[in-house]
């Protein structure tokens, strides 16, 4: 007894199944030993350079790149990667794919990056619009070199529901490599995961041994505002010693400046350094 083959039966020793080309099997398939697989899972990719995909926005593209990992590429080549660059700058860019015919799940191969932020995946149910997830996709270990910090590809299941997908560009840049789709009948959706992060979930003690600024980039102080601070109650300055402090507060009537523990009264001087 040989093995079974199907292509090229020189690869094929004693008690193996070998194929170069495709199994159906119309009823059970029963297996007593182990069972290995080798190759992708995936029944088709999508070229994203191709230059054929729709796109809104700026985007920069090549059909033949390998560009960022040419051993962790869904397609083999093509890249595409929208112009919007920094984690907080806003982006509107988009590409949509249109759905194969009995692909329930795609493949979304991209390089996250300090400039990039996250995107917005959306899928297409008769006329209407339907938000999927989102991906975040910010890195800050920028390795580059041949092969990039941080290549991946993301699964998004129950793709045969809609006609078209579209990413949807909102902070910061995205680097697409490639997109594949797979038949698989009962695999995850999203594997319970939106891309939202509840504040519950977060672990750990947050360190500010940094400056924090609120609308600045580049605070210059431990808490540097540029606007107009607002409170309902009281904001107030206070030394080591409680007692000592300076507080400016309105009752609704009236507006106080009021000082504590002032042994050597109210001083008003100009400083220019």
């Amino acid at each position: 007894g040989g093995g079974l083959y199907v292509g090229d039966w020189t690869k094929a020793p004693l008690g193996e199944i070998i194929t170069t080309s495709h199994i159906s099997c119309g009823g059970n398939l029963s297996v007593s030993g182990n069972l290995t697989v080798k190759g992708y899972q995936y029944n088709s990719t999508t070229n994203v350079g191709d230059g054929t995909i729709p796109t809104t926005g700026s985007w920069v593209s090549s059909t033949t790149s390998t560009s960022w990992s040419p051993n962790y590429h869904i397609n083999g080549t093509g890249t595409i990667y929208s112009t919007t660059n920094g984690v907080n700058t806003s982006g509107s860019e988009t590409i949509t794919f249109n759905v194969p015919s009995g692909k329930s799940h795609m493949y979304i191969n991209h390089l996250p990056w300090d400039g990039c932020g996250y995107f917005d995946v959306w899928g297409l149910y008769g006329s209407t619009w339907l938000w999927v997830c989102r991906i975040n996709n910010y890195q800050p270990n920028t390795q580059n070199s041949t092969e990039h910090s941080d290549v991946t590809i993301n699964e998004i299941g129950g793709v045969n529901r809609f006609s078209q997908i579209r990413i949807n560009v909102v902070k910061g840049r995205i680097h697409l490599m490639g997109v594949a789709w797979s038949e698989l009948k009962n695999g995850i959706t999203n594997g319970g995961f939106t891309g939202y992060l509840h504040w519950d979930n977060l672990v750990g003690a947050p360190s500010f041994n940094a400056n924090v600024g609120i609308y600045t980039n580049a605070p210059g102080y431990p808490l540097d505002v540029r606007g107009i601070i607002r409170s309902n109650s009281k904001i107030a300055v206070v030394n080591e010693a409680v007692w000592d402090h300076l507080q400016l507060w309105h009752d609704g009537a009236s507006g106080y400046l009021d000082f504590g523990g002032a042994e050597a009264g109210f001083r008003i001087r100009l400083n220019n350094g």
